[in-house]
């Protein structure tokens, strides 16, 4: 058997009068005071420079107990040691918790356990006994690489491949150098993205671990440390700021980062101003990318980007809504009542896309691009179709928290996308 507990069932307790337990190693994969200092900043951002203050002289604990922004329940607890301390109890043991931050704030956090008859904060010395002193082992576990990559988010990038459109749009595929600067600009973003996703799971570990899915990343579910996260995301955006220097689309990374940040910080929270931001940022990606590639995307590309991403920004909070019993979304701006709002909104933006979309192909544009343009009207149905049966998936809780990642696995989304490419090869075939 694995787990610690299991061994202890199957032979007799070496029972000692007093077990010390130290919170940070024993119980706690990350520091109590990091997961109150992150609990604080992704409430309210503004905090920050008034923790870091509290640090420099001393009083973050102080601090932190006054905010009160910590669910210390939704801790990632180590189940496998309060099995064995649950064991030790029954046995008659007097269970003593160490803790680095202070003692008031290590009581809280194991207030609901009822496990530990006193409690040790940092500054104060551990009560003299006779009686037998010893801690609990602990498992070896391997680095964690393979969480650190999970963390990284590599299933999003296939978002980045829009910066690859407006070079595919314009017909010229022979165009080598337009293909390795889209190439860079797709790495960029990517990096860029990855360490942003990074930052968003700190800011949100609370919200995190109290929904259905996401309590099973790797930083909700305490399987990867959050120094890992630390060090980890300004590696991955000063990497993305160079590959994107060397594409010269500096100022568009700039842009998306900056975008990226603010709603990851409080974008998010604001309800109508979290989808306008999520589809600015599918925009942005578009445009750079053309940019970067030598082939701006062109009014009517980017008026299609436009109401195709809100549609996917409004469907990802109706899937949330959906999703959850709770009334309201917790760090989010919506209520159970919002539904019909954002199912109404949805669906017209994306009749809006396709509107766009027809507009352009009955335009002079269109003529210099496909021999036979006609033949790209299927793609409006299919378009059509495509979105309103992500739609129907949404009203009926099978979407997921992200569309675009669930449409990249989607066997009709890979359907419709192989019939529209079908029909923009047939439109550029000669009669």
């Amino acid at each position: 058997m694995d787990t610690l507990s299991e061994g202890l069932a199957m032979k007799p307790l070496d029972t000692p009068q007093v077990l010390t337990v130290s919170l940070e190693r024993d119980l706690l994969p990350n520091g109590l005071i990091i997961e109150s200092v992150l609990a604080a900043i992704g409430g309210r951002p503004a905090q920050a420079p008034a923790l870091l203050k509290a640090m420099v002289t001393g009083h973050l604990s102080n601090v932190l107990l006054r905010q009160g922004d910590m669910e210390f329940a939704t801790l990632p607890w180590r189940q496998e040691a309060l099995d064995e301390l649950r064991l030790h109890r029954a046995a008659g043991t007097r269970l003593i918790l160490l803790a680095q931050c202070g003692a008031e704030m290590a009581r809280r956090a194991v207030a609901h356990l009822e496990l530990f008859d006193e409690v040790v904060g940092d500054g104060q010395a551990a009560p003299a006994t006779e009686s037998s002193i010893r801690q609990l082992s602990r498992p070896v576990r391997p680095p964690p690489i393979r969480d650190a990559v999970r963390a990284l988010r590599p299933h999003q990038w296939v978002k980045n491949v829009l910066v690859f459109v407006p070079l595919i749009v314009s017909g010229q595929f022979d165009d080598v150098s337009g293909w390795i600067y889209s190439v860079l600009a797709f790495v960029a973003f990517s990096l860029t993205a990855s360490a942003i996703y990074l930052l968003n799971d700190l800011a949100d570990l609370e919200a995190d671990r109290i929904h259905a899915r996401k309590r099973l990343r790797p930083f909700a579910s305490g399987v990867l440390p959050v120094m890992w996260g630390l060090w980890m995301a300004p590696a991955l955006l000063f990497a993305g700021i160079g590959t994107a220097i060397m594409a010269n689309g500096l100022p568009y990374l700039a842009l998306y980062a900056v975008l990226s940040i603010s709603y990851s910080l409080d974008l998010k929270k604001r309800s109508l101003f979290d989808v306008f931001a999520l589809a600015a940022l599918y925009t942005v990606r578009l445009y750079g990318g053309g940019e970067m590639s030598g082939h701006s995307p062109s009014v009517w590309l980017l008026g299609f980007s436009v109401f195709l991403f809100l549609g996917l920004a409004l469907m990802k909070r109706m899937a949330e809504l959906v999703g959850t019993k709770a009334d309201k979304l917790k760090r989010r701006g919506y209520k159970q009542a919002d539904q019909p709002l954002l199912m109404a909104a949805g669906v017209a933006s994306s009749f809006c896309a396709s509107l766009v979309l027809a507009l352009y192909l009955d335009s002079d544009q269109v003529q210099l691009i496909y021999s036979v343009p006609f033949r790209l009207w299927p793609i409006v149905p299919l378009m059509l179709f495509w979105q309103l049966k992500l739609w129907h998936k949404t009203l009926h809780g099978r979407m997921t928290d992200d569309p675009i990642v669930f449409a990249a696995k989607d066997r009709v989304s890979w359907i419709v996308g192989g019939l529209i490419l079908a029909c923009s090869v047939f439109a550029g075939l000669h009669s």
